[in-house]
């Protein structure tokens, strides 16, 4: 008689998640997940096309937990600079965590839905810093020079690359956003 899983989708995913931090996108492959879940490698393909859809998901329900960090950081009774740092620093530790994976899949393309759920995750954080943003005119009186959303998108943006690359200092693009927003 065949075993019943609570959520074994979520499993799949956890073990997916343990392989990936351990051994890396290359020792991430359905043979392993299913050893490391004791759930049979058809059955993943039930769930998961494959590793890079597995993949993907991990990607997506990390940025749906960041949405969480910018919710959180929306309501600690901190500075919009020591907001955006902390902000930063959760990427960072993204990217620290899923670079291999991240790019992998951003240059091999998403499927139309996957990229409509990319979309809506970006716009959502774009529209969290936003609310940032407009809260830290309103308290600490600093100048929103164009439409707060553009200047959200431009953070992000911003951030998103400077965790990729570590070329440029956190300290010296708080410095440009501390003289364009002043």
């Amino acid at each position: 008689m065949p075993k019943i899983l609570d959520n074994p989708r979520q499993i799949i995913l956890s073990c997916a998640k343990e392989i990936l931090l351990n051994q890396g996108y290359k020792g991430l492959n359905m043979r392993a997940i299913s050893q490391k879940s004791g759930i049979a490698v058809g059955t993943l393909y039930n769930y998961f096309p494959d590793k890079r859809d597995i993949t993907i998901q991990l990607l997506e329900d990390y940025w749906l937990g960041f949405l969480n960090v910018l919710e959180r950081v929306q309501l600690e009774d901190t500075s919009i600079y020591e907001k955006l740092r902390e902000i930063y620093e959760e990427l960072c530790l993204f990217v620290k965590t899923f670079k291999e994976v991240w790019l992998k899949n951003y240059t091999e393309g998403y499927t139309t839905d996957q990229m409509i759920r990319k979309k809506s995750v970006t716009e959502r954080f774009n529209s969290k810093l936003e609310e940032i943003l407009v809260k830290a005119k309103e308290k600490e009186n600093i100048n929103l020079f164009m439409e707060p959303y553009l200047i959200s998108k431009f953070i992000i943006q911003n951030f998103i690359m400077m965790s990729q690359m570590n070329d440029f200092d956190y300290n010296d693009f708080e410095k440009v956003v501390k003289k364009l927003l002043q």
